[in-house]
């Protein structure tokens, strides 16, 4: 694997900005899945994105007093459905009655 690899998937990384939760998937156009997972992993060990699960990252939003945030469970359940290539309805009907 390349440094190019790593940069081409930090650029993608970068220009979908901060909250961004993905999978390899997003970046199989760029190198092989070994490839792509190894650039992901040298990324992690920079501390640039967060392995939040097997298969699956983010870019933390980063808050001045709080640090890092947690991803929005939205991003999060989007990119499990992409790395499944299932779809999924959101219900939104409150148990309240």
């Amino acid at each position: 694997m390349t440094e190019s690899i790593v940069t081409a998937v930090r650029n993608r990384i970068i220009e979908h900005g901060r909250g961004w939760c993905f999978t390899p998937k997003h970046f199989l156009d760029l190198d092989s899945d070994t490839g792509v997972r190894s650039a992901l992993s040298r990324l992690q060990q920079a501390k640039m994105i967060r392995r939040l699960a097997q298969g699956i990252y983010d870019y933390p939003r980063e808050h001045q007093v709080l640090g890092l945030l947690p991803p929005k469970p939205d991003e999060v359940a989007q990119a499990i459905a992409e790395k499944n290539a299932i779809q999924f309805q959101p219900s939104y009907v409150s148990s309240f009655r």
